[in-house]
């Protein structure tokens, strides 16, 4: 067996880290966004008021309490919210670590980072496109962003 030394493009790996950067803060805002609808919603424990400010003075009680519909919609933001999150966690992982090995073997070819350049956008796009309840962009940039995963994956194992 003959050894080769890995070489990887140092362009490729930068256009990387700034994907998994926009990522990183496409999740923070996910939850910043996710915590903040809770409080409105009254979905919080109990004892969280205690902690933070409370401008809505609704009673915390992990969305148990009557709801009139405000409640409702403000629980729905939640619920949204709650959706967006783990579609992201579902996803984004895998993806990241698809792009990452694959780019071990495909960091040389042009096409790579534009993959995985497509599947930050396609993540975000997603994000955006779910929290306005847009259709049908969320199932585009959905199946836009498995299909960088899957282009990723592709040029990984046949370069």
């Amino acid at each position: 067996m003959v050894l080769t030394p890995l070489v990887l493009e140092l362009e490729t790996v930068r256009i990387g880290l700034w994907c998994t950067a926009a990522l990183a803060v496409n999740q923070f805002y996910i939850q910043a966004k996710q915590g903040r609808a809770k409080f409105p919603a009254g979905v919080r424990a109990p004892e969280d008021v205690s902690l933070f400010t409370n401008r809505t003075k609704q009673p915390q009680d992990f969305g148990e309490g009557p709801a009139d519909e405000k409640m409702k919609k403000a629980r729905m933001l939640v619920t949204r919210w709650n959706k967006i999150s783990e579609n992201s966690l579902q996803n984004v992982p895998f993806g990241l670590l698809v792009a990452w090995s694959s780019m071990l073997t495909a960091s040389g070819n042009p096409l790579f980072k534009y993959f995985f350049i497509a599947f930050a956008v396609s993540r975000w796009a997603h994000t955006l496109f779910y929290a306005a309840g847009s259709m049908p962009g969320r199932p585009i940039a959905w199946i836009s962003g498995w299909m960088s995963v899957i282009a990723m994956l592709t040029l990984g194992l046949t370069n």
